[in-house]
């Protein structure tokens, strides 16, 4: 055991409280944030890992704070910093996503490139949610009203860099099949007829009815909340962001929050906050993308395995358990629709 060499130190770079420090000490000291008293990881993560520290001043009034930083190889095969200028717009429109004080894209300091935030109060809900009923709703409804709100926003008024018009709302659903397919067939390990089908059958039912795009999460659960004495106080992890339909984001919530409260309430909310009505049938479509989108980041992970570029057990975990699931989600899908 002795001579056993844990592969993931190949590839990942320690946080370390003197890297920390020396990246405080370099970047942060005009801002007078003080010494670093506690730094602590935050297990989890499958393409980004997080981490709390204190530091005796402060940045900007906040002592206790949150690094979050790319890990070596991500499914998604994006970076946090290109999360920074969208949080920044979304905080300002008022929308409760956390608001980043720094960006680093300098990967010397802690080995990869990083955002730091206020530490926000709260948790997030994994498995089973035994939590009062009442809870349920506040925070359901907290969720609906926070995606009416950037289903609403118009996103190219917001100034984003690199953002500009598609042809049609449709194309723009289109393009982003398309950037996802490409991410498979350079990724994959081996062919999938399933992923194959189900590629060639979104990019040829994108709906046409798409009035105009909006911003999308892409990957709204209770694992990417922060729930605080019964409310919502931020909607976290903004890698899957792009444009697109709100039917999207829809579909995905509502697997995860009917069992808990009703649909047609939900949506009462949503609407009542400036939401659009519910598609069935748009709906249906994003319910084989989702599956195709997480077949596809769950492979890509095993890629990113085989190839040494982030040998993880919970990247083989991805890319040998939850791979299969999706796989057989996808196949159960496109067995409920026309080919």
């Amino acid at each position: 055991m002795s001579d056993r060499r844990d592969p993931v130190q190949a590839v990942e770079t320690e946080l370390t409280r003197e890297r920390l420090k020396a990246f405080i000490s370099a970047r942060l000291a005009a801002r007078n944030p003080g010494t670093l008293e506690s730094l602590e990881r935050i297990p989890g993560g499958y393409s980004k890992d997080t981490w709390k520290f204190r530091l005796s001043l402060g940045l900007d009034g906040h002592r206790d704070l949150i690094l979050r930083r790319d890990l070596p190889f991500g499914p998604g095969e994006n970076s946090v910093v290109e999360e920074f200028e969208l949080l920044e717009r979304l905080a300002a429109e008022g929308l409760l996503v956390p608001k980043p004080l720094w960006c680093e894209p300098d990967a010397s300091y802690v080995g990869r490139p990083f955002l730091l935030f206020p530490q926000y109060a709260g948790a997030a809900v994994f498995g089973d949610w035994n939590a009062p009923e009442e809870l349920r709703r506040a925070v359901c409804f907290d969720v609906a009203r926070v995606m009416a709100k950037l289903h609403s926003l118009e996103p190219y008024q917001l100034g984003l860099p690199g953002m500009a018009p598609a042809t049609s709302p449709v194309e723009t659903v289109r393009a982003y099949v398309r950037l996802w397919r490409d991410k498979w067939m350079r990724r994959r390990s081996h062919p999938s007829l399933v992923l194959m089908t189900a590629f060639d059958w979104l990019e040829r039912n994108a709906p046409t009815d798409l009035p105009r795009v909006s911003l999308i999460h892409g990957d709204i659960n209770f694992r990417n909340t922060l729930i605080s004495e019964g409310r919502l106080t931020a909607l976290l992890d903004w890698e899957f962001w792009h444009l697109g339909d709100p039917m999207e984001d829809l579909s995905y919530f509502r697997l995860v929050a009917e069992p808990y409260v009703k649909w047609d309430e939900i949506m009462q909310v949503y609407q009542e906050a400036g939401g659009i009505a519910y598609d069935l049938g748009r709906a249906a479509f994003y319910e084989v993308w989702r599956s195709v989108r997480n077949g596809t980041t769950t492979t890509t992970a095993w890629y990113g395995f085989l190839q040494g570029k982030y040998p993880a057990s919970k990247a083989a975990y991805q890319g040998v358990s939850l791979y299969r699931l999706f796989l057989r989600d996808v196949a159960d899908k496109l067995d409920a629709v026309k080919l």
